[in-house]
């Protein structure tokens, strides 16, 4: 695995590298929605091992760092990730026809993303269709 990759991994599942191993980025009780850190989580271990990697620019060394906290991280908080990113919407074609689909697939479901937003409404027809 490419060390950078490895950041990017965490950045593809929503999670901030620094604030899975340090809670300082995330208080006890506070919302943990810009960090990725629900669980307030904190090993100092992992915080220095994860100080020595935003250091160096040698690729051998990050990808050691990144095996280590890896380890630590799957120790600690065993998880088995079921999806990257997953984005998904619910309509009713009672009054309107043409949402994306997987036939249909034209953008983004989610309606307040934009562009694809703009996509979406000038693509949905009125009128109801069972099956659109």
């Amino acid at each position: 695995m490419n060390p950078l990759s490895v950041s990017s991994f965490f950045a593809a599942v929503g999670l901030n590298v620094e604030s899975c191993f340090d809670s300082a980025f995330t208080a006890s009780g506070a919302d943990g929605t810009t960090t990725g850190n629900w669980e307030h989580y904190k090993n100092p271990t992992a915080t220095s091992i994860l100080n020595q990697w935003k250091v160096t620019l040698n690729p051998e060394k990050q990808q050691q760092f990144a095996t280590q906290l890896q380890k630590i991280w799957l120790n600690d908080m065993p998880i088995v990730p079921l999806f990257i990113g997953p984005r998904w919407s619910t309509y009713s074609t009672k009054y309107f026809h043409c949402f994306s689909s997987p036939k249909n697939f034209y953008g983004d479901p989610i309606f307040t993303t934009f562009p694809d937003n703009v996509l979406s409404f000038t693509r949905i027809c009125p009128g109801g269709k069972a099956g659109a």
